[in-house]
């Protein structure tokens, strides 16, 4: 998780750097954020384990590219700071649910150890 997390605070830092010679007025800044927490999640699976806030995610960030594109800079930059939300959400629930299916296999092999061993005190002591 801390790798993703600095993975994305670096990639927002770029973006951060390319967009800083824009226009301040524009929220080029806020869709560039969204944009990447959108590929973030798709790169972690999130389609996989929370499709509909990444759908939102990803809607929510074509509207704010049309809506900049409109010179809507208002709407835009609040579209952008909901895709951005949805894209870490969806990212978070992708992130819980590989946890889950980890402690369930770490519990499986915990189980399958303790049996083995029971097998074998068993017959050390016959």
């Amino acid at each position: 998780m801390r790798v993703r997390i600095t993975t994305f605070a670096a990639g927002a830092l770029a973006a951060t750097a390319l967009v800083g010679c824009s226009t301040p007025t524009k929220p080029a800044e806020a869709v560039s954020k969204a944009e990447l927490a959108v590929h973030q999640a798709d790169a972690e699976d999130a389609g996989e384990h929370a499709p509909l806030e990444l759908a939102l995610a990803r809607e929510k960030l074509e509207r704010a590219k049309k809506a900049m594109r409109d010179d809507d800079h208002d709407r835009a930059r609040r579209l952008a700071d909901e895709a951005l939300v949805d894209a870490l959400l969806a990212d978070a629930k992708a992130d819980t649910q590989e946890s889950r299916a980890n402690a369930q296999a770490l519990q499986q092999s915990i189980q399958s150890l303790q049996g083995e061993t029971d097998r074998s005190v068993e017959g050390v002591v016959r």
